[in-house]
């Protein structure tokens, strides 16, 4: 991934490849599996929230709590992504708190 993976919001798996979502609303595809593109990700900048997402901390607006220790993670572009329970750990690491 090059220094222009730094520009995405998020991504997600579709079937076969990952689908990135830029700032500026572009898509890119990627074939590849998510566990292969997070390996190749800057691992301070990217956290993996579900088994199919992976989002750019630095457009993550804030975290609204649901039921049984999930979160919808809520984009300053005001997207929602759902971050279950098992990526949680990993999530409070990178944000240097508890959820």
């Amino acid at each position: 991934m090059s220094c222009r993976a730094r520009r995405y919001r998020y991504s997600y798996y579709r079937s076969d490849h990952v689908q990135f979502i830029h700032a500026g609303g572009e898509e890119f595809l990627y074939r590849a599996g998510l566990a292969t593109v997070a390996s190749r990700l800057d691992p301070f900048r990217f956290v993996r929230i579900h088994r199919s997402s992976i989002v750019n901390l630095k457009s993550v607006a804030f975290l609204e709590r649901r039921s049984h220790g999930e979160f919808d993670v809520v984009l300053k572009s005001g997207a929602q992504l759902m971050m279950s329970r098992s990526y949680r750990a990993e999530v409070e690491a990178m944000l240097g708190q508890s959820l």
